[in-house]
């Protein structure tokens, strides 16, 4: 498992736990190696940690272009 540094802390990124992206994929990270403590995203376009995430599960990289659609939508959200 790759390792990225944010905000003091070390990040284990997950490479084959990836959601798609419009450019790269998004991996999932976690604060150990055991795969316990799921920290968030990181960003496989720019490998930046600065996602965001909404309740209909948009993700959004707030340094890049990179984005996921949402995985849920209702005529209701526009």
């Amino acid at each position: 498992m790759d390792t990225i540094s944010t905000a003091g802390e070390t990040l284990y990124v997950a490479r084959d736990e990836a959601e798609r992206g419009s450019e790269a994929p998004f991996y999932v990270a976690y604060h150990g190696e055991e795969r316990r403590d799921r920290w968030g995203y990181v960003c496989g376009n720019c490998e930046g940690a600065n996602i965001a995430m909404d309740p209909m599960g948009r993700i959004v990289c707030n340094d890049c272009p990179n984005r996921r659609k949402p995985t849920e939508w209702d005529a209701a959200h526009e």
